[in-house]
């Protein structure tokens, strides 16, 4: 080897995975406790994510002095207050709301009739109903005949008789107890996050201990700083999600305030809490005032100036703060954030679609500090796999000279172009001699790798 070669590449090799078979029985098992422990562990999940919330706040009350279950329950306490204001607030709008609604009842009608023309046939919905209607009832005569001739062997059938199902009228009884079946779930499910987060915050310490002592007491470093970054990590998540959020909900309520919309504030508070649910919140909360403009204005301006505030703020926050604020405080990519809400939708429904950020930036700490777990972070991380020399290589053995001059390119922007030839063209260079001497080059593709090498460094 010459003086001024380049040194060969070694590659690490990554910690021993776990064998396939335990990896699908261990991840089969996990994911069946998490489906049909539902009722437990969702509660439990919300809570530990609001205690994470509101454990600064605690921390700060007990270095004023205030002992440690006299501050949680101080906290506890001023977060109900803040919830139930919260509520009270909509409740309010929402009243008034529905007691405006009468007036608006000309203005759909309007509406309505525009939406058709005025033929004597009727709009192009009425003419479509009917036409529906029709068919559907040709469809069934030719059913029930069909049906009736086979079974009376060809002969004509006997004219059906009429039944009509007559429902008895409920009692106040029943209904109050059908209310109480639908409100005693959501309630239960409260009461026991409540317990939960109580618990969480007085015994944090504790349960932190002992999670280190069940993972992590064989390299207390690595279950420190595993701890430490997903705290972090989820607090700086929380921290931006609701600054994000208030600035929407801000934003659009003002917005809508300029345009003329009735309940303003209402529809921007509740498009504040609605944006905590990815992907699908935005878009919800923009059809409650739309569908009011639609009633209120006697035109069609209203509407459509808010629609555009909405897709202008949305736009805003989803693209320009979104991508500043957040940055890598979560630590996952888009493609594994977007597969892992639709895993824990699925898994947990609605909840899990909140819960997905938080509880998949808890899976990438984990990989990246157990090694057995390491496949975790290199799916759902946002962290580049493969060195720069690295992807030159595949791409090239891949036959994709432009990818690979386009991470040539990259490096050279911001590295400079002598160190990327010191620390890209030339490495590459080397894995190629080191594949050469193994023999697992052709000459075909010796020659497609030389030509490919030699077009990038020409660029």
């Amino acid at each position: 080897m010459t003086p001024n070669s380049p040194a060969p590449i070694s590659i690490t090799p990554a910690a021993a995975p776990m064998p396939a078979t335990s990896m699908v029985a261990v991840a089969a098992g996990v994911i069946g406790a998490l489906y049909l422990g539902a009722a437990v562990f969702v509660p439990l999940a919300l809570a530990i994510l609001v205690s994470f919330a509101l454990a600064p706040v605690t921390n700060r009350l007990k270095k004023w002095g205030l002992g440690k279950i006299p501050a949680v329950l101080v906290v506890v306490t001023l977060a109900l207050g803040l919830a139930g204001g919260f509520v009270y607030l909509l409740v309010g709008q929402a009243v008034g709301l529905a007691q405006n609604l009468p007036r608006y009842e000309q203005n759909l009608r309007d509406k309505i009739h525009v939406l058709g023309p005025t033929s004597p046939a009727g709009s192009v919905f009425e003419q479509t109903a009917d036409l529906l209607r029709r068919m559907t009832s040709e469809l069934d005569k030719v059913t029930t005949a069909d049906a009736g001739k086979a079974a009376t062997g060809g002969s004509t059938p006997p004219a059906p008789i009429p039944v009509q199902v007559l429902t008895p009228p409920s009692s106040p009884l029943l209904a109050i107890v059908e209310l109480a079946r639908l409100v005693a779930e959501p309630l239960a499910t409260m009461g026991i996050m409540l317990l939960f987060i109580i618990f969480v915050l007085i015994e944090r310490e504790n349960l932190r201990d002992r999670f280190i002592r069940l993972f992590g007491a064989t390299d207390m470093h690595r279950a420190t700083e595993a701890m430490n970054e997903a705290g972090s990590r989820l607090g700086r998540y929380l921290l931006m999600q609701l600054l994000i959020n208030v600035s929407y909900g801000t934003l659009f309520g003002l917005a809508l305030f300029a345009i003329g919309v009735p309940n303003a504030q209402l529809w921007g508070l509740l498009g504040m809490v609605l944006r905590f649910i990815p992907y699908v919140g935005a878009p919800i909360s923009l059809l409650f005032p739309l569908g009011l403009t639609l009633a209120a204005d006697s035109g069609w301006a209203m509407p459509l100036y808010t629609l555009l505030a909405f897709i202008a703020i949305e736009t805003t926050c989803a693209y320009v703060l979104e991508p500043y604020l957040f940055g890598a405080s979560t630590g996952l990519s888009r493609v594994a954030l977007i597969a892992a809400t639709a895993f824990w939708t699925v898994l947990w429904g609605p909840i899990g679609l909140l819960l997905a950020a938080p509880l998949t930036a808890c899976l990438v700490v984990m990989g990246r500090y157990v090694p057995q777990l390491q496949f975790l972070e290199v799916l759902l991380g946002n962290q580049q796999v493969l060195s720069p020399e690295l992807k030159v290589y595949q791409r090239l053995l891949a036959n994709d000279t432009d990818e690979a001059a386009d991470v040539v390119e990259e490096h050279a922007d911001a590295h400079g172009l002598v160190e990327t030839v010191d620390q890209v063209l030339l490495p590459v260079l080397a894995l190629v001699a080191q594949d050469r001497q193994r023999g697992v080059l052709e000459r075909e593709q010796l020659q497609a790798l030389a030509d490919g090498i030699a077009e990038i460094a020409q660029d």
